[in-house]
């Protein structure tokens, strides 16, 4: 049977092609062709009804219309012609081959076509394209009964499948007529479409149908109506079962009426298959189209629906809703009669899918596009707490949107009658708060709220707050609604407040707290942030109600057992956090009594805290809570007696762990908050120890080296500089307030290992917050993507491959400041503390020294100024023995002297290589060291690293004396400097100053940068000042020769008294005019009024450098406070001086430059005179001789001794020594300028360090003896 058709298919194609050009060249052809398959109906069986491939029977299709249509013109005028037979009845249709050709289709259809069920998409078409191309061919198939055949073929003669409405049997309808054939909507929406046309097509001039009684009766007759009931139940084509609707109905209301009240009928017996019979009223009830003559199927369609929707609601409320936007009749219909449905399908209706129909059906009604779809979004089982935005509607929209939320409040009442749980259960009533909390669109809404407030208290207590049901979802939903009519309209929650009975008995309310029950979870997780939020913002209002319950026990189990648990109740706990800090705020205006509950509300729950909290599981609650709770001293010395720290310890243990995790990096806010916390905690416990003179006790830091370590492991270049800034501020805090012994147990072990050069492990590589040249940019933040160590680990120890020279790159010279100061100064507290404890021990002097080397190419002083103060003071000078045995002090000093000499400037470095390079220059080779120097120095054109150079050189000269090797080529190389800055050196006595260049500009930035570097250097420490006036005297007599040296300093004191007054104008002159150049600046005119302000600005010189330092080269020569008071008569005197420099426009960097330039003066002098000193031994007669030069270097004035005795950073006024000009040595040439003409100064320019504070009123005593003693001296010399 399809053996022909698939032989045709690859050839099927060429073969139609090839008949048609047949067909168009010969009309006999088209006729045989008819005719032959209609007396033999193989061909059409085969190829149209029974062939599997549907691309052959659509070109079958076409090809047979093709035919028909090249005939028609022919044929058309003998289709209706009708025929006699044998027994003279009429026959239509056997005068033409297309009709007989027709008709034998037709049989076909009625005998057999019906096993091809599938298949006859293209049998349909092809008979209704027959049908649409004219009139006498819908004539000739109405007079054949076509729609009889159809009827009768799709019913297949069963009557027992149609529904008789008076029938007792109607449930019983067989499973076959309740089948829905799912091949029949696509292969007989042809055939529904052939009915519709020819019944329309048969409605004659006057508007009525001609149908035949047999075809009427196929369609529209018979008890309910079986061929419609049938075709809408399988669903086929619904569009064009409207228009046969359409078609039969036209002018005839009574069959309209008839076929609606078949298919309620339809809807009412079989609710789970009414889909296809509502999409037809919907069809039906569409105003769009349809001709005229329509009943309205609207009115039609609503008188039943209620009738429906009472066996199949769900069904029926979602159809409304679908004709409630889209239809005004409906809308207007359902709008009226919400009174007698809403309170049946929204509360009381045992569905709730049926209840979320009728919500939605109530949505519907307000017009907005808008606010219908949100709702549909919208979960209706888990609303959130957050309002929604605000959503913009019409006002008529605004105006049915009022009607139906009225219409909700007023229900408040019946709602009490479902709050039975033994009958209604948990949920009757959620969609009914859902849909009011929807319909609060802005504060009008919530506002009407008010009328019906009590109505919802008594529903909510005590029918739903009271029952112990652990998962009440009324309640959930009411107190969603009740949290959102209060949101942001206070009104609501003063009527709250106001209410006693509410307020009263607001707090009982059912929690189940169990954090296992994942269900219980959920729900909880979903009701205590309305509830509570609820509390807090009629709390807000109303501070009677905001203590009332913070003494209640409910809210104090809340905070004991729902805030441990963020996690599980993340919106919740935040909504109790904030709860309790308006029950622990302190108002102003409060009374004792509110005072005293506010200290008992806080004491109470931190207790409960401190006692009950697993603070390695709970951190976050530890965090807030003390974040909350804890605003003063009284408040943080309670938690720490009541085990505050070791919770905070706990919490450090868990955060620290997730913090090194790849995924964690959440817990960095958490972590910097506790470490905040803690250092709060321990300063306060340091400070209650320190007024009980007794060390804490070691039960109130449980855990503590664990923390310490965990503290030093934040320590690294993979962490931002907030969080080492918070680790070191809170280890600082620990090794002032922990047992001593931690130190040397924990922390030397671990950063000596850090800083230890020949670890077995390496550095490993630098994380993104390492400070890197060029990099402006801020810091990266944390996230998941930051690189992490590859483990917790400490490294602070400073990568030398990654150091530039100091001074090459200011910006990165401020960033590696920044990052590793706060961390040698920590190490500095942690020595002093260790000193002071007297635990300070060998492991501890080599890690000094470890992180003092590794310091010296960032020029901090830290180091040397620790170790000066050890030297001066009595009590700790043992110490320094230790630290002369250890071999890395010689390193320490080789690495200053040949590498980082720039950094002698320093007057507190230079101190500390007086003081020890004596101890160790047996181990140095100085000779090599200086010969490298002398070479070097000529060519230089810094003057800072001139000044440097000087420095080390005369430390060298002054302590041990200049090798013989190297005195030539020192006295070169000092005459070459000499002659390159001679003009400069003769500036202070001969002209007032100039604007010079000295050697280039980048002398000048490099220094500008020094100086900066400088300035931040802290001063020493106050109780390392004993010693200095010993140390003093005995640097300045270690033999015969240095006794003799003074004595002839006496004799010239009378000269260099007057000399000295002299500089001291000149130096005053240089401090005022730099500390004025700023105001200069902002008013040129103010010459007069700067003057005014000299003698005030020189007595708070002390104070202004306490507060901040001034920049290096300003500040290492400013005056001492002593000086400053006893000479401001001179300073008047040197008024007119200041004004002419002033005039000249000299800036800081000029003043700067010239400074050094002294220096250099002042470092050149010492340095001839040690060659002198060295000269004299050698040869006693050129010393009888008294040579101009021999006296100079003889006639030492107490500069150095003086410098010591200074007080608080601040330079004294050196003297300038009285040279005769006398000639030069040999080795000079006459243009440079000799010796005799450098004026000695302190070349430090600072006293040493050890000065401090505490000692200034004795430094301004010694200076006043010492000015008296000098006067004295000096009237005896005129005597």
């Amino acid at each position: 049977m399809n053996w022909h058709c698939l032989n045709f298919r690859p050839t099927m194609v060429l073969w139609v092609e090839l008949l048609t050009k047949q067909f168009n060249a010969s009309q006999e052809a088209c006729e045989w062709f008819l005719s032959h398959m209609s007396a033999e109906p193989w061909w059409p069986v085969q190829v149209l009804i029974q062939c599997p491939n549907q691309m052959v029977r659509q070109m079958f299709q076409r090809l047979v219309i093709h035919v028909i249509q090249r005939l028609r013109q022919s044929h058309s005028a003998l289709y209706l012609k009708v025929e006699s037979d044998e027994d003279g009845n009429e026959i239509i249709g056997n005068v033409s081959c297309v009709t007989r050709f027709i008709k034998s289709l037709i049989m076909l259809m009625e005998h057999g076509a019906r096993a091809h069920l599938r298949h006859l998409s293209e049998f349909f078409g092809l008979l209704y394209e027959f049908s649409r191309m004219g009139e006498e061919e819908a004539l000739f198939l109405l007079r054949i009964n076509v729609i009889r055949s159809v009827a009768d073929f799709y019913l297949g003669h069963k009557a027992q499948d149609c529904i008789d409405t008076n029938s007792d049997n109607e449930d019983n309808s067989s499973d076959e007529a309740l089948t829905v054939d799912k091949s029949r909507p696509a292969s007989l929406d042809k055939m529904i479409a052939l009915v519709a046309s020819l019944v329309e097509r048969s409605r004659g001039p006057d508007l009525r149908l001609h149908l035949s009684a047999r075809d009427y009766n196929a369609i529209a007759g018979g008890k309910g109506f079986p061929f419609l009931y049938q075709q809408i139940k399988d669903n086929i084509n619904p569009h064009q079962t409207r228009h046969l609707i359409h078609a039969l109905c036209r002018c005839d209301e009574r069959l309209a009426g008839q076929i609606i009240a078949m298919l309620f009928t339809a809807v009412t017996k079989h609710t789970e298959l009414c889909g296809p019979f509502f999409k037809l009223l919907t069809l039906l009830t569409e105003a769009t189209g349809g001709p005229s003559g329509l009943p309205c199927f609207s009115q039609l369609v609503l008188q039943r629906v209620w009738d429906a929707a009472e066996y199949c609601p769900q069904s029926a409320l979602d159809w409304l809703a679908v004709q409630a936007p889209r239809n005004k009749i409906a809308h207007t219909w359902i709008l009226q009669s919400a009174e007698s449905w809403v309170e049946t399908f929204l509360l009381a209706h045992n569905n709730a899918r049926v209840r979320n129909a009728a919500a939605y059906l109530l949505v519907s009604l307000v017009p907005s596009q808008n606010f219908r779809t949100n709702f549909r979004a919208t979960s209706h089982h888990k609303l959130t707490m957050h309002a929604s935005q605000p959503r913009e509607i019409s006002c008529e929209a605004q105006l049915i949107l009022h009607t139906i939320l009225n219409l909700l409040l007023r229900l408040l009442r019946s709602a009490r009658n479902y709050t039975d749980i033994s009958v209604h259960g948990t949920t009757k009533l959620t969609a009914y708060f859902n849909l009011m909390t929807y319909c609060l669109v802005s504060k009008t809404e919530k506002l009407m709220l008010g009328p019906h407030l009590r109505a919802l208290w008594e529903l909510f207590h005590p029918r739903l707050s009271e029952p112990s049901v652990p998962a009440h979802h009324n309640k959930q939903a009411l107190l969603a609604f009740w949290y959102q009519a209060t949101l942001d309209c206070p009104e609501n929650a003063l009527l709250v407040a106001n209410c006693p009975d509410i307020t009263r008995n607001i707090a009982f309310n059912y929690i189940l707290a169990d954090h296992d029950d994942s269900e219980i979870v959920t729900y909880n997780r979903a009701m205590l942030p309305v509830y509570y939020g609820l509390l807090r913002m009629c709390c807000q209002q109303s501070r009677l109600l905001t203590r009332q319950l913070a003494a209640h026990q409910n809210l104090q189990w809340a905070f004991k057992n729902i805030t441990p648990h963020p996690t599980q109740y993340p919106l919740a706990v935040d909504e109790l956090f904030r709860l309790m800090t308006l029950f622990a705020q302190r108002h102003p205006d409060a009374t004792e009594a509110e005072q005293r509950e506010v200290t008992i509300f806080r004491r109470t729950t931190l207790t409960a805290y401190l006692s009950g909290l697993d603070a390695r599981v709970s951190w976050g609650t530890l965090i807030a809570a003390l974040r909350i709770l804890v605003d003063n001293d009284d408040d943080r010395l309670f938690v720490v007696l009541n085990g505050g720290i070791t919770l905070c310890f706990d919490a450090l243990h868990t955060l620290h762990s997730m913090y090194h995790e790849a995924t964690a990096c959440h817990v960095f806010g958490d972590l910097q908050e506790l470490l905040t916390e803690v250092i709060l905690l321990i300063s306060t416990l340091r400070a209650s120890c320190r007024e009980q003179k007794k060390r804490p006790p070691p039960a109130l830091m449980k855990g503590l080296p664990d923390a310490v370590r965990r503290l030093a492991t934040l320590l690294n270049t993979f962490n931002p500089p907030e969080m080492r800034n918070l680790a070191l501020e809170v280890l600082k805090e620990l090794v002032k307030c922990a047992p001593p012994e931690i130190i040397s147990t924990v922390l030397v072990p671990l950063l000596t290992h850090c800083h230890t050069q020949n670890v077995a492990h390496t550095m490993g590589p630098l994380g993104s917050y390492f400070p890197r040249r060029g990099m402006k940019a801020q810091w990266p933040p944390v996230s998941k993507n930051t690189p992490r160590p590859p483990r917790p680990m400490v490294q602070m120890n400073i990568p030398q491959s990654q150091i530039c020279e100091k001074g090459l790159d200011k910006d990165f010279d401020l960033a590696l400041e920044l990052f590793y100061r706060p961390y040698h100064e920590f190490l500095d507290i942690m020595f002093r503390v260790a000193v002071t404890s007297s635990q300070f021990n060998e492991p501890l002097v080599h890690l000094s020294l470890l992180t003092g080397i590794e310091a010296v190419v960032l020029h901090f002083n830290i180091f040397a100024k620790f170790w000066v103060g050890i030297y001066n003071n009595k009590t700790t000078n043992r110490y320094a023995e230790l630290l002369i045995k250890n071999p890395l002090l010689v390193d320490y000093i080789d690495e200053i002297l040949r590498d980082e000499r720039l950094s002698l400037n320093d007057p507190v470095i230079a101190n500390f290589i007086e003081i020890y390079y004596p101890k160790v220059k047996s181990r140095l080779v100085v000779p090599r060291l200086l010969e490298s120097i002398c070479q070097l120095l000529p060519d230089k054109g810094n003057l800072e690293d001139i000044c440097g150079d000087l420095q080390a050189i005369r430390i060298i000269g002054q302590r041990t004396g200049i090798p013989g090797s190297v005195k030539t080529l020192l006295q070169n190389s000092l005459h070459a400097v000499l002659l390159k800055f001679k003009d400069e050196m003769y500036s202070d006595e001969e002209t007032p100053p100039k604007r010079r260049k000295i050697t280039n500009s980048s002398c000048s930035s490099s220094a500008q940068v020094q100086r900066q570097a400088v300035l931040r250097l802290p001063v020493s420490e106050p109780d390392l000042e004993q010693d200095r006036v010993a140390q003093s005297g005995a640097n300045h007599s270690s033999g015969e020769k240095k006794q003799e040296t003074d004595r002839k300093q006496s004799e010239e004191s009378t000269t260099e008294v007057k000399q000295s007054s002299e500089n001291k104008e000149e130096r005053e002159m240089e401090m005022s005019e730099e500390q004025k150049l700023h105001q200069e600046k902002k008013d040129e005119s103010g010459i007069e009024r700067m003057d005014q302000d000299v003698s005030s600005e020189a007595n708070s010189g002390k104070e202004d450098d306490k507060n901040k330092q001034e920049e290096s080269g300003s500040s290492s020569r400013s005056c001492s406070d002593s000086n400053t008071n006893k000479e401001a008569d001179d300073k008047s005197k040197s008024e007119g001086e200041h004004s002419k420099d002033l005039k000249q426009g000299l800036s800081e960097q000029e003043l700067y430059q010239r400074n050094l330039i002294k220096d250099i003066e002042s470092h050149i002098e010492l340095i001839f005179e040690c060659l002198d000193d060295d000269d004299d031994d050698e040869d006693e007669d050129s010393v009888s001789k008294g040579s101009p030069m021999a006296l100079s270097s003889k006639a030492k004035t107490p500069s150095m001794e003086t410098a010591e005795d200074d007080g608080e950073g601040e330079p004294e006024t050196v003297r300038r020594s009285s040279f005769s000009s006398g000639t030069a040595p040999s080795s000079v040439a006459t243009s440079c300028p000799s010796p005799s003409k450098i004026k000695r100064r302190n070349p430090s320019g600072e006293e040493p360090p050890g000065k401090t504070k505490e000692t200034a009123e004795s430094s301004e005593l010694t200076s006043e003896s010492s000015a008296a003693k000098e006067a004295e001296e000096g009237a005896n010399v005129e005597a």
